[in-house]
């Protein structure tokens, strides 16, 4: 989960550079439209060129971002999954939990501690 985050966070500063190149971009396209005489189509075919890929660029930023999103939804629902099934393990009551033994009982609550870690690493407030 850290390293989703710190991709959003470095995505979400590319994203503020990107919109940043994009203004400029769009100015530029704006100001040789504007101009008295027509501009040299070479310039005018690069300012544009430059425009679409600023704009190409934004949409890969936007579609890693919402992928990111998924991901992270995705862990956070197994994250809740895992709590809910150390919740019913650590409940003596339970029929499922009667019905294991010593050793099934402990390969299954250790699993579920160790892959609750490996998702979290080392998150505050993780403990079960």
């Amino acid at each position: 989960m850290e390293q989703i985050h710190a991709r959003l966070e470095t995505l979400g500063t590319e994203r503020a550079h990107v919109s940043a190149d994009l203004a400029r971009a769009e100015q530029a396209v704006t100001d040789l439209l504007t101009v008295r005489r027509r501009p040299a189509r070479t310039l005018r075919r690069t300012v544009q060129r430059d425009r679409d890929r600023v704009k190409s660029r934004l949409v890969a930023i936007d579609a890693a971002v919402r992928q990111l999103q998924d991901e992270l939804a995705a862990l956070h629902a197994r994250v809740v999954a895992i709590r809910a099934e150390l919740a019913q393990l650590s409940r003596r009551d339970d029929p499922l939990t009667a019905g294991l033994t010593i050793a099934q009982y402990s390969e299954r609550f250790f699993a579920l501690q160790h892959e609750l870690r490996d998702l979290v690493g080392g998150e505050p407030g993780v403990a079960a």
